[in-house]
């Protein structure tokens, strides 16, 4: 919480009712800068249209199949803009979208009063927002286009609603803040990285990488030739202290979900960001409430992506708990140890690969010669870690999120400290 108040998108949005939340959330002496900081985006559209702010595309970070996501800067400061549009092109489809969509934004809203509870705990590791933040949403009829000079301009009329019914198409802007990269491109970075360095004279090196449906960018890669304790990809270092801090933080954002009933049913590296060395889970668009006393707290319905999906989950085509519990557990893995499944970005939820899936990860958890991405991670750190996502993912009574966080930290008591 330190860089609050020279990162004001970190806070999440501002209304008169959240001055509580905000005291809880924050230290005394950042209050008024982060308070003022996201009050001026208030009145972001109108400041925008009358000149006040200027509103700037600065580059496409990713364009998906139904989202694009630009960078974009307000006066000098740089933000995520996401964009979606709902056409009358299908209507079933149409209203699935505009039903994720407007869960997407209430969710961030209910997590963000949710933290208030847990603000001892975040406290301690100094950390940022652990959940993705919406700072400013708005929809209209047509599409933003940036001038000569790059500046966008909000269209007269703009409304903040999501109709799953029109017939004209509907485009909705969520600002957001700005993360560096998400684990799945830290992950195919890693080995490009250090191959670049041990040919670089200097040892300082760049690396283009182009991941899934986003467009090549360029992140910086941590001085110094192969593995030394400088080494880092972004703000995100390589060594033993990160990897614990990493691991500490996911738990404590899984355990935080499934405290106030939240499944996220999309977790996955490329949903888990980094931003000055700490964890930021994102995209709440499949996510959704859950009574704990009713079916176990499942929700009817397979969502997210087959790769991260529980077996058991696809045999009853629902979304349980457990199954966020087994995503994060393998998204750790794969972020802490080399792991290569055997292929990637399914799109079939067939049983059958569904539990090869599972079997594989199992298995190669189990393997006595774990190759780790992060230096200095002794013999023992790798076994205690290993142990709770072993437990994560098992087929018999897996841990939940608290019984995983609880041994974490009987293992690494100060992880919260080391972080900070």
């Amino acid at each position: 919480f330190a860089v609050v108040s020279s990162l004001p998108f970190l806070i999440p949005p501002f209304s008169k009712s959240d001055h509580g939340n905000l005291s809880n959330i924050l230290p005394t002496t950042e209050r008024y800068n982060a308070v003022a900081n996201v009050a001026s985006l208030t009145n972001l559209l109108d400041d925008v249209r009358e000149g006040r702010k200027v509103l700037r595309y600065e580059k496409t970070l990713g364009a998906g199949s139904y989202k694009e996501v630009w960078q974009v800067s307000i006066d000098g400061n740089q933000y995520a803009l996401s964009t979606q549009r709902f056409s009358n092109a299908n209507i079933k489809r149409r209203k699935i979208d505009a039903k994720n969509a407007e869960a997407e934004l209430e969710m961030a809203q209910f997590l963000h009063t949710a933290l208030g509870s847990f603000s001892d705990s975040l406290h301690q590791s100094q950390r940022p927002d652990p959940f993705e933040v919406v700072l400013f949403w708005w929809a209209q009829d047509h599409k933003l286009q940036p001038d000569a000079k790059g500046s966008l301009l909000p269209a007269i009329d703009t409304y903040q609603d999501i109709p799953s019914r029109s017939p004209k198409s509907t485009f909705v802007y969520v600002l957001k803040p700005l993360y560096e990269f998400d684990l799945r491109k830290f992950q195919n970075l890693q080995g490009v990285a250090d191959e670049a360095r041990r040919k670089s004279p200097t040892g300082v090196v760049r690396v283009q990488d182009s991941v899934a449906d986003r467009v090549s960018e360029e992140i910086d890669v941590g001085a110094g030739r192969g593995w030394t304790d400088s080494d880092s990809v972004g703000s995100l270092k390589t060594d033993a202290r990160s990897a614990v801090q990493l691991t500490g933080e996911l738990l404590q954002i899984g355990d935080i979900l499934q405290r106030v009933g939240v499944v996220h049913a999309d977790i996955k590296p490329a949903n888990i960001m980094i931003l000055h060395g700490h964890a930021i889970l994102i995209d709440f668009g499949y996510a959704r409430h859950v009574d704990a006393h009713r079916r176990r707290g499942c929700e009817s319905g397979l969502r997210g992506e087959p790769e991260y999906v529980l077996g058991s989950d696809a045999r009853m085509r629902q979304t349980c708990p457990a199954g966020d519990v087994y995503a994060m557990a393998k998204s750790i893995y794969e972020t802490l140890f080399v792991y290569q499944p055997p292929f990637r970005e399914m799109v079939s939820f067939e049983t059958s690969t569904i539990d090869e899936l599972n079997w594989r990860l199992r298995t190669a958890m189990k393997d006595d010669r774990q190759k780790t991405r992060f230096r200095g991670l002794s013999p023992d750190a790798q076994e205690q870690i290993l142990s709770v996502l072993r437990g994560m993912c098992r087929v018999e009574r897996p841990y939940t999120f608290k019984e995983a966080y609880q041994i974490f930290n009987t293992y690494f008591p100060d992880w919260a400290v080391l972080s900070a």
